[in-house]
């Protein structure tokens, strides 16, 4: 029978670093020669590294599109390649399908010679919810602040894990592979060679011959975010009235911006919640990160660890001064002005008569000529 993994996220846990070594490796030839297929069904497009593709057919995303590799694409390459032994499908998107309709399609599609080993890696809960804050925000999907975003995500899928990695175990048993996404944890600190190496049984001497990843998706500094996410509320304004997403020439100069602004504060601490926000995510999802221990890593537990730690952090955290705040604050500034004196001024509809002031004028023009002729009308004063 024929192994196929699919790694399923979660999201925020290197998978874009993944990714990107899988699809540079697979383009160019070398992964297929050293047995191992990352199929391209699913990813055809040429900024597509991974299979969300795939997910969203099965989750009724409306941005599926068949011309990015269906299913039956996915069968057609497991069939043109016999030779690999390894073959890895990659997307954090399978995070939000529902388990039984992924087992369901390799049933349908890749038949019953096909077995499906699912790879999933849990990212502990107040560092995944800080995460997923700064990625939403950096991004223009969140405007808020953190703090209301956490509360917010707090008792969602985000906070409440348990239920959902307990329904891929339900459904694939001792092929759904659930790992704590801890650098500690990783072979060699490192996802790549974890999922290629410790999952998959790559030999450790291919990890030399990788190329390295071109995608790195830091996370800014908080100093660096704020003003990122003021500069995106400025263009957003000034682009199609907010509406829409920025430009991509503006979304590059943010992510180029994002770089200078960051080395301008090296010794500022990472994103940190306060010590109350911190204590109610402990207390909002100690009994989910106690069951995923007792389930999951029962021989080495670190959910529960984990939480008291990010508790531990945010009590003993000092405020930090921003020795930069004033010339962020002077670029958001200048940026404003840029963009307020280049937007294009609202037009201003021509006015037209209404018949009252039609009227009002020809009073005028009758009382003048009353008045000329030694006459008074009553009627409005001029």
């Amino acid at each position: 029978m024929r192994q196929v993994f699919f790694h399923i996220g979660d999201r925020k846990t290197g998978t874009s670093s993944l990714q990107s070594v899988m699809d540079t490796w697979d383009r160019s030839g070398a992964a297929r020669r050293a047995g191992v297929l990352y199929p391209l069904a699913g990813r055809h497009s040429a900024d597509r590294i991974n299979h969300r593709n795939l997910a969203h057919v099965l989750d009724g995303d409306a941005r599926f599109a068949p011309v990015h590799g269906t299913w039956d694409d996915l069968a057609r390459n497991l069939a043109d390649a016999p030779e690999a032994g390894h073959v890895l499908i990659s997307s954090e998107s399978f995070e939000n399908v529902d388990p039984l309709r992924l087992r369901d399609a390799v049933r349908s599609h890749l038949g019953e010679g096909v077995r499906p080993v699912i790879l999933s890696y849990f990212r502990p809960h107040m560092s995944r919810l800080l995460a997923s804050y700064t990625q939403n925000a950096k991004r223009g999907l969140y405007d808020g602040t953190l703090n209301a975003f956490v509360r917010k995500s707090v008792q969602g899928r985000l906070g409440q894990a348990f239920g959902r990695l307990a329904a891929w175990r339900d459904t694939f048993g001792a092929d759904f592979r659930l790992s704590l996404y801890q650098r500690d944890r990783l072979l060699q600190g490192d996802i790549v060679a974890d999922i290629l190496v410790r999952q998959m049984g790559l030999p450790q001497g291919i990890l030399a011959t990788l190329p390295p990843s071109a995608a790195e998706n830091r996370a800014p500094k908080p100093s660096t975010l704020a003003t990122l996410m003021a500069l995106r509320r400025m263009l957003g304004q000034a682009e199609d009235g907010g509406k829409g997403g920025l430009a991509a020439e503006h979304e590059a100069a943010l992510a180029r911006l994002q770089v200078r602004l960051d080395a301008l504060v090296p010794g500022e601490p990472a994103l940190q919640l306060d010590a109350e926000t911190a204590a109610l995510v402990h207390a909002a999802c100690l009994a989910d990160a106690r069951a995923i221990d007792a389930a999951f890593f029962a021989d080495n537990p670190g959910a529960e660890a984990a939480l008291d730690a990010g508790l531990a952090a945010a009590r003993a955290a000092v405020a930090w001064t921003n020795p930069n705040a004033e010339v962020n604050a002077a670029w958001v500034e200048a940026c404003e002005a840029l963009l307020t004196a280049s937007a294009p001024r609202p037009r201003v509809a021509a006015t037209v008569p209404s018949k009252a002031v039609d009227d009002r004028r020809e009073r005028r023009k009758r009382r003048r000529l009353l008045q000329r002729s030694g006459n008074e009308e009553d009627g409005d004063a001029a």
